[in-house]
């Protein structure tokens, strides 16, 4: 009987391929509890909070960013003294391989994103901001770099036309989390959002996942904040089960989400599946 229908089913299968590669992340996310120097998984949808492993080695302030090769990065800064490139397990949480960012009167380094494989920093030089978008080795050679007006405390790979997504929690009055467009081609940087936090800086990490955007708050009570890219000014947020303070933000296991494209793909699969069928009939 299947193979009465061979060239039905290669037609349909073939449509189903292409529209599920099409589906987007959902979550979960990695993120370092830097209080205990260990890898959590964050669950987006619940909160849940699962330890991977001990890095081993001091957590101080630190930026994730997962590459195209499914290799998981941290940026790891003491600020004005010494700043970190490591490898993490994905799978055990160790650190394995720790390399010093190489840059003369380099201050500080937040902010750490990727283009395919091709791994980038926000960073400051001789001064207390990150003014500046580089291009950084697995050597720890710096490149390439651009000054930028944005304060870089978080960024991620970009999403659609939009090569990157930058944070920046700034103190105006009361603290804010800024997101920012940014096109190292141009150069140039375009603010989508200004969200009001109140009381204490949010946001030190972001990640752009399918059409929307999540950073971390890893203060008192930790949550992890969400944004559509349709309405990035209005965010919603969940607490998260585990104690900790949270660093860095980077897309973990991914889980294939249907999209409409992806359902309107099987449907017209289906439909020409149907059709082929009753003219065979006839």
């Amino acid at each position: 009987m299947l193979g009465k229908f061979k060239r039905e089913i290669t037609v349909f299968l073939a449509f189903a391929v292409c529209f599920i590669g099409s589906g987007a992340h959902a979550g979960p996310f990695f993120s370092v509890d830097i209080a205990s120097d260990e890898l959590v998984r964050i669950e987006s949808t619940t909160g849940a909070v699962s330890v991977v492993g001990a890095l081993g080695t001091d957590a101080i302030d630190i930026d994730l960013t997962r590459t195209a090769d499914g290799r998981l990065w941290g940026l790891n800064s003491n600020f004005g003294s010494r700043v970190d490139l490591l490898e993490i397990s994905t799978s055990t949480g160790a650190v394995l391989s720790t390399t010093q960012v190489n840059l003369s009167g380099i201050q500080n380094a937040e902010g750490l994103g990727h283009s395919g494989n091709q791994l980038t920093i926000g960073h400051s030089v001789n001064s207390s901001a990150s003014n500046f978008f580089s291009e950084l080795a697995t050597d720890g050679t710096i490149s390439n770099s651009i000054q930028t007006s944005v304060d870089i405390d978080g960024m991620s790979a970009g999403s659609g036309t939009t090569p990157y997504y930058l944070l920046d929690a700034a103190l105006i009055g009361a603290w804010r989390t800024l997101i920012h467009t940014f096109d190292p081609s141009i150069p140039s940087s375009s603010q989508i959002a200004n969200i009001l936090t109140g009381s204490e800086p949010i946001g030190n990490d972001l990640v752009i996942d399918g059409t929307d955007i999540f950073y971390i708050d890893g203060g008192i009570t930790p949550e992890l904040f969400n944004s559509s890219l349709a309405s990035p000014g209005t965010a919603g947020s969940i607490d998260l089960d585990r104690a900790g303070s949270y660093r860095g933000l980077a897309i973990g296991t991914s889980v294939a989400v249907a999209e409409p494209g992806m359902l309107l793909g099987f449907a017209s699969g289906l439909a020409i599946f149907g059709v082929i069928r009753r003219r065979r009939r006839r």
